[in-house]
């Protein structure tokens, strides 16, 4: 059954629309931390650097004591693993998908991109308008990196999936190979790839060796 939608949103927004970076949206969140419930969260590996050091640890340590799978930890409740009483824990670095909401994004192996409007909780007290546009809101939640990192690690990832198929024959690649061992881990785990970063790094120049590092695994 679907829920019903909070009356702030706006009676002729539907969430199949595809909305481009100029498209009027604007948000304005309350705090309440239903968003930080029953979602899969899925994080890339600029993402868990960010979070690993913020938490001030390796992102080995963090994939395994915060991840499963490719996704953030829930608890029994479905809450995320970071959210406390008091709101999220690792707000500084949450990752893209937390700073998007409510909206939500697709980007095509070809670089095309659109976003939309994702299922709101039904008790959600967010305000929705459309005084500004989804660039504005982008720009507001400091999206920028972590949209480059996304674009810069699924390109990579098309690639090397594209590769898997192209040696194993099929029907394709298309979700984390099981059976390649430690090497499909450090796909995903920078510190496994490189070691442990030297004082002063930073985690985009973490990124940019990882990528580097990537690159040479297609082959």
């Amino acid at each position: 059954m679907t829920q019903p939608v909070p009356m702030a949103w706006p009676t002729h927004w539907q969430r199949s629309d595809r909305l481009a970076r100029s498209t009027p949206f604007a948000y304005a969140c309350q705090g309440c931390g239903r968003c930080c419930r029953d979602k899969a969260i899925m994080v890339n590996p600029y993402e868990a650097a960010r979070l690993a050091r913020g938490l001030g640890m390796s992102t080995t340590r963090f994939l395994a004591e915060h991840t499963e799978g490719v996704y953030l930890r829930r608890r029994e409740n479905g809450d995320c693993v970071f959210l406390v009483e008091g709101g999220c824990t690792v707000h500084p670095d949450r990752p893209l998908v937390c700073r998007l909401y409510p909206l939500g994004r697709n980007r095509t192996p070809g670089g095309e991109e659109h976003y939309f409007h994702t299922e709101p909780h039904p008790e959600t007290p967010g305000r929705y308008s459309e005084a500004g546009t989804v660039e504005a809101w982008l720009r507001s939640q400091g999206a920028a990196p972590f949209l480059e990192a996304a674009n810069a690690y699924l390109d990579t990832f098309h690639a090397l999936f594209a590769a898997l198929e192209a040696r194993e024959g099929g029907e394709g690649v298309s979700d984390w190979p099981q059976d390649l061992g430690e090497r499909v881990s450090a796909w995903r785990d920078i510190d496994l790839a490189l070691g442990p970063a030297t004082p002063g790094e930073s985690v985009e120049e973490r990124m940019a060796a990882h990528l580097r590092w990537l690159a040479t695994q297609i082959d």
